[in-house]
């Protein structure tokens, strides 16, 4: 880039502070009025305000920018990366794709081993034998649950979506701890969350889910009437 190039770039908008953003440094009320939500919202607060979230990020320029960013990605990862002429034609020049030639090099060097535990004790004898127990269940744990191939997983949608999830919970069938990795376009994000030092920092995070109606009445017994009516008592449905 030539000194011109240089100069004429210093009009871009690039790390600049527009005129239609909001003062960082204004007092007073910077949100919408809205309620606390504790353990005691009731139904039909919560659901508003989730609907509400989601609506925030559906219509957000930062979800429709994401997205195209993500699937461009992934399409050069799977080697999709021809115009349409260029399929149409027959006539696809050999690339080389260094996206997947760069990801799939660098994921098996950040997948190398599991995470050693740490258990720390009181140092009594008793105590010592318990976190021994506690760190060997823990790299059990890390082998039945295939944990390298999830951070291997998790490590790629990083990589090519700019985010990677992995949902940590509780299996009811094992009576277990369970680890699922999420696409990130499953979840609902907000549009004005800011990462501190790799970590999300936004107000709510949702995923998108789908479960069958049976399967909604078990959780929700309260609303069994309600689903039955929604899927004319046909219990496999699914429901998003």
């Amino acid at each position: 880039m030539g000194l011109l190039s240089g100069f004429l770039s210093l009009a871009n908008d690039v790390n600049k502070t527009r005129k239609d953003e909001s003062d960082e440094t204004k007092e007073g009320v910077i949100s919408g009025l809205v309620n606390e939500v504790t353990l005691t919202t009731g139904d039909g607060e919560l659901s508003a305000l989730a609907k509400k979230w989601n609506e925030k990020w559906e219509k957000s320029e930062a979800r429709v920018e994401l997205e195209r960013k993500q699937k461009e990605n992934e399409k050069y990862w799977k080697g999709d990366h021809h115009t349409a002429a260029q399929k149409q034609s027959g006539k696809r020049e050999l690339v080389d794709n260094l996206v997947f030639e760069s990801v799939e090099t660098a994921l098996p060097f950040y997948t190398k081993q599991n995470a050693e535990p740490t258990v720390a004790s009181d140092g009594s004898p008793e105590g010592d034998a318990l976190a021994r127990k506690v760190g060997d269940r823990l790299r059990d744990l890390g082998d039945t649950l295939r944990l390298r191939l999830k951070v291997k997983k998790a490590a790629r949608h990083w990589a090519l979506f700019y985010l990677g999830c992995i949902k940590l919970g509780w299996s009811m069938e094992r009576n277990e701890i369970a680890v699922q990795v999420k696409r990130p376009q499953q979840l609902i994000l907000d549009p004005d969350a800011i990462t501190d030092e790799c970590e999300y920092d936004g107000e709510y995070i949702g995923e998108y889910r789908q479960e069958s109606a049976k399967e909604l009445i078990a959780r929700f017994p309260e609303k069994a009437e309600f689903i039955n009516h929604k899927v004319d008592k046909k219990l496999g449905t699914k429901h998003r």
